[in-house]
């Protein structure tokens, strides 16, 4: 180790640059997916842990099979909402895959946003009433997408409902 001096400072890489060791890995966060106005993005299980930048209005995203467990997704609204709402929804238009859970919201009071548990399988981002910043986050069980957090200050800012 003698020839090894250590360094502090920024560093700057130009090219391929190999790591190998037991601290060899970088923190990698996934590039985000744009899901732009007035179209339908699908996402596949490979994009799992990528934030979704929602572009309002009337973008429609759908996610992949709730199989494998473990698969998780940002939502974010990139705008104020205008004149249409915008939806997740899961792969299934049966309902036989849904979102469980949900979080408290509201400007002032406390206002709750959940899932009925059984059968809500859309999350709409509200026309009118959402804002930019407007997000929830959700992780796949195997079967189900449960919520993990949410962020809407408007209670009417969203809403779950049926396929």
């Amino acid at each position: 180790m003698a020839d090894k001096l250590p360094f502090n400072g920024p560093v700057e890489f130009n090219s391929t640059v190999k790591c190998s060791g037991t601290n060899s890995k970088f923190n990698h966060i996934k590039d985000p997916v744009s899901a732009p106005a007035g179209t339908t993005t699908t996402l596949t299980t490979s994009q799992s842990g990528a934030a979704v930048l929602i572009t309002p209005n009337a973008a429609v995203v759908v996610l992949p099979s709730a199989s494998p467990a473990g698969q998780y997704f940002e939502f974010v609204m990139a705008g104020n909402g205008d004149s249409a709402e915008c939806t997740v929804k899961t792969a299934t238009s049966d309902n036989s895959e849904f979102f469980i859970g949900g979080f408290a919201t509201g400007e002032g009071t406390s206002h709750e946003i959940k899932s009925d548990g059984n059968s809500n399988s859309e999350v709409n981002f509200h026309a009118t009433h959402s804002k930019a910043g407007d997000r929830f986050s959700c992780i796949s069980t195997g079967t189900l997408w449960a919520i993990t957090s949410g962020y809407c200050p408007h209670a009417s800012g969203m809403a779950f409902a049926d396929q």
